[in-house]
């Protein structure tokens, strides 16, 4: 009696069981990828590459031709998939995520007998070793590509070098130490290998920087380091002298807009020497100001380079009584520049002096005065008739008298 009541509860208990499993969901782990669209290289196909039963851990992986995520259209409508789909902008992305799977879907991957299926083609178990997509959680990583999988996925030179935003070096005011900084951290940026960067310094140079790239180029044909290349480039290039140095710290604002100045005169000392604090750099800045505006600005208050621009926004209008004619910050202290390094130079004369044209038209090459002052000048106070003009003028008419003479006492040849 109590065998019968026993078994009759023991088929009971199991009918239960495969009811709870019938109603039970199925996890797994579903890795989407993107790439490449078999028929048309310029689309993005998305793809289901492996299914893995997150209870056993065991792994199968999609045949070529089943991989279209258009093929699982059930399993592609589920919010972890979609969510997937979405946080893939790339090719060569991918993402693994984990769904629960209704039995209606469960059919469509697992027979009855528990064989990972689909579209009645038996799927192929693979182990991590053999993946070429490893699991690590809620997204997965790749193992390393081969050097020629990554010579494929990677950009063309050309394409990476477009993409940078880096000044070309001309050589002239440009402080060499800072340009290839900025030159580095676009390459990082960009994602340009160290092993192309000598080819990708060229684009960016121009004049005599690049004539002397193409003269290294010819003197070692064979591939340097970046590192020897960059050491090299900045000893030919780094400014050795006090020109710069000095320019850029007796830069005076004349006239005009107070802050073109103040950006105009921080450039320059940034180039002089990267390493100033930036109080330093302010204070620079304002003893380059009129006084009349330097008055005005409170030292206790304006201690960076943001708040003194704005600064000199407000006060532009006090600047504005200052304004004259003639030529501007640039060129007057450009003059004052050149001057100060041609100077002691022998036959150095400013190039926007020119000689008298009223000397030079009586001989006198080379006299560089005023012309309104010149004793040349008949309508000038300090105008002297000299005596070698007077000279000049009379032995002319004598000779003129004479061939006259000359003429009347000689008969005609005709007769």
């Amino acid at each position: 009696m109590r065998t019968g009541h026993a078994y009759k509860l023991t088929q009971f208990r199991v009918k239960i069981r495969k009811t709870q499993k019938k109603k039970m969901v199925w996890n797994v782990k579903v890795l989407v990828a993107a790439e490449v669209h078999p028929t048309n290289a310029k689309s993005t196909a998305y793809v289901i590459r492996t299914i893995q039963d997150v209870e056993s851990g065991e792994t199968y992986a999609f045949p070529t031709n089943l991989q279209d995520i258009a093929r699982h259209s059930q399993l592609a409508g589920l919010p972890p998939i979609i969510s997937a789909k979405n946080a893939i902008s790339k090719r060569g992305q991918y993402r693994t995520v984990k769904c629960a799977l209704s039995p209606a879907i469960e059919k469509l991957y697992r027979d009855e007998y528990g064989n990972f299926i689909f579209e009645m083609v038996m799927l192929e178990q693979v182990s991590a070793a053999s993946m070429s997509f490893v699991d690590s959680g809620s997204a997965c990583a790749a193992t390393a590509p081969t050097a020629q999988e990554a010579m494929l996925q990677r950009k063309p030179l050309q394409s990476l070098t477009k993409e940078m935003v880096c000044q070309k070096f001309a050589g002239r005011a440009q402080n060499a130490d800072i340009w290839l900084q900025i030159f580095v951290s676009e390459c990082e940026r960009v994602g340009v290998a160290l092993a192309d960067r000598i080819q990708a310094v060229r684009i960016f140079l121009e004049g005599s920087p690049l004539e002397w790239y193409m003269a290294m180029r010819k003197l070692e044909p064979t591939e340097t380091s970046w590192e020897n290349f960059s050491s090299i480039f900045l000893e030919s290039f780094s400014s050795k002298g006090w020109t710069e140095v000095t320019y850029a710290y007796s830069y005076k604002h004349m006239y005009g807009s107070l802050s073109e100045y103040a950006i105009k005169k921080l450039g320059l000392l940034v180039d002089a020497d990267p390493y100033l604090s930036e109080q330093s750099r302010v204070q620079m800045i304002v003893c380059g100001l009129p006084d009349n505006v330097k008055d005005k600005i409170k030292r206790g208050e304006v201690i960076t380079q943001a708040k003194l621009l704005s600064e000199l926004g407000r006060l532009e209008s006090v600047a504005k009584g200052r304004a004259r004619t003639g030529q501007g910050n640039d060129e007057r202290n450009k003059d004052s520049k050149e001057s100060s390094d041609r100077k002691g130079q022998q036959g150095y004369r400013n190039p926007k002096h020119k000689p008298c044209s009223i000397c030079a038209k009586l001989g006198y090459h080379g006299r560089y005065h005023p012309e309104s002052k010149c004793i040349n000048n008949i309508n000038s106070s300090n105008y002297k008739k000299s005596e070698k003009t007077d000279e000049k003028t009379i032995r002319v008419a004598n000779n003129t008298v004479m061939e006259a003479l000359l003429n009347e006492g000689v008969p005609d040849q005709k007769n």
